[in-house]
């Protein structure tokens, strides 16, 4: 099983870079053209099944910086 998320401590405002997976459909036609995923596996599964409909994506690794609130 893949890792769900890595955190990387960062310097800056106490925060954590925490990752993930995007989704993105080049040719979605009603403006819900993405979703995330924790895994990657699992946002590549997500993409295959839509190809079958004729869809067209990629998938593409994020990173968000979450503030540390202690």
């Amino acid at each position: 099983m893949s890792q769900l998320t890595e955190e990387t401590p960062s310097t800056e405002c106490n925060s954590y870079i925490v990752g993930g997976y995007r989704v993105k459909f080049t040719n979605w036609q009603d403006g819900r053209n993405e979703e995330f995923f924790a895994s990657r596996e699992d946002a590549e599964n997500y993409l295959l099944s839509r190809k079958a409909y004729g869809y067209k994506g990629t998938v593409e690794t994020i990173h968000f910086r979450v503030k540390d609130e202690n």
